[in-house]
């Protein structure tokens, strides 16, 4: 069996309906300590509990019990969506794939909208997308990018093909 951390054990003694003095006393550690890992399990459990009813999620602030400071905790950026569902169950989040392929903010945009479209607006997004490709081939053009163009007209007849054919769907 895995052996429990101290917080862990605070929070069964807890659960248990010790008192914080007692639970100090017995896990030689601060009443304090206690307070701030109670304090902590609680955010936790906020923090599940707003994520799963999908509210947005402000920054936490509590009353510190060891110097009674306020202490602002931020949410964690991938714990948190703000306004809908769409990204959350992904298992690779869109942001984190636009980062990691270095992408500019047109290509960026134009995988958001395109990777988005099943579960938020549809066609509409796939629009967007599209918008986007074509300032995209507007850039590159304009910069003189023509290996790189052609690639990105392909794209954009397929994504031409995707919009028509989800317009036929009435989706």
């Amino acid at each position: 069996m895995k052996k429990q951390t101290k917080s862990q054990q605070i929070l069964a003694m807890v659960r248990k309906g010790m008192a914080p003095a007692q639970i100090a006393e017995k896990l030689n550690t601060t009443p304090a300590h206690v307070y701030v890992v109670k304090s902590a399990a609680k955010k936790k459990k906020e923090r599940k509990q707003a994520q799963e009813q999908n509210q947005t999620q402000e920054p936490l602030q509590f009353i510190s019990p060891i110097t009674n400071a306020p202490v602002i905790v931020t949410p964690i950026p991938d714990a948190v969506q703000v306004g809908g569902n769409h990204y959350k169950d992904n298992t690779i989040q869109v942001w984190d794939a636009i980062h990691d392929w270095g992408l500019d903010y047109f290509s960026g945009n134009v995988i958001k909208y395109v990777a988005r479209h099943k579960k938020k607006n549809g066609v509409e997004d796939l629009k967007k997308g599209r918008h986007y490709l074509d300032k995209l081939i507007a850039i590159s053009e304009k910069q003189g990018k023509q290996n790189g163009v052609e690639d990105l007209k392909k794209a954009r007849d397929y994504l031409d093909k995707l919009i028509a054919m989800s317009e036929k769907q009435g989706k």
